[in-house]
């Protein structure tokens, strides 16, 4: 009944009817916290993992695989020409065009320990604990691939007729002599430079 969430005190004598009303307001209360608890991790947009998320995870993922002495690997998205696929077709097609984006990024992860999360704007992150830098270059690939196959049209852009994704993939492994949230800024970081690079390098790929 703990486990629930049943906090009062019930007396032995409590009548049935109202010891059901107690527990069955004990548990909608549960229910409506974890609820809440929910909203607060997710995209109101897209409906996957929001900023908050990502930030909580990395830090636990980020302590397990230094515990395992293991690797975790990150992988930092961005919609390419984004700002003028927004100003040619407006604001509605540009939030259709995040909702589409994440749901494909999302259809790609296999492995449930791994997160897809809303970094920002038209930025994704992909966190891949235990994961080594060539099975991320992978996943990078799949998700560049698999975001050009959604044929979203992008007349804005001459080059890259369909909308396209860049990023920047990192993998690290977590010692116990750094300093946690030195290390995991600086992680993040290293996987922005490479998504510049990316961009740099022409866009539509992704770059280690």
């Amino acid at each position: 009944m703990l486990a629930l969430g049943a906090i009062d005190y019930i007396a032995s004598d409590t009548l049935p009817q109202i010891l059901f009303n107690r527990v069955k307001n004990h548990i909608k209360l549960v229910k409506h916290t974890k609820e809440l608890e929910q909203v607060s991790k997710t995209d109101g947009l897209t409906g996957i993992a929001n900023r908050g998320c990502f930030d909580s995870q990395l830090a636990l993922d980020w302590q397990m695989t230094m515990r395992a002495a293991g690797e975790i690997s990150l992988i930092m998205i961005d919609i390419d020409h984004f700002k003028h696929y927004n100003d040619e077709f407006g604001h509605v097609k540009g939030d259709e065009c995040l909702t589409l984006v994440a749901q494909c990024l999302v259809a790609t992860k296999k492995r449930t320990t791994d997160l897809v999360a809303r970094f920002g704007g038209e930025e994704f992150v992909v966190l891949l604990p235990f994961t080594d830098l060539q099975g991320a270059k992978k996943i990078a690939h799949n998700l560049v691939n698999d975001v050009n196959k959604l044929n979203i049209s992008h007349a804005a852009d001459a080059k890259h007729p369909n909308i396209t994704i860049s990023a920047g993939v990192v993998c690290h492994s977590p010692t116990f002599d750094a300093e946690i949230n030195f290390a995991i800024k600086d992680f993040i970081n290293q996987a922005d430079v490479k998504l510049y690079q990316a961009k740099t390098y022409g866009r539509n790929q992704f770059c280690s």
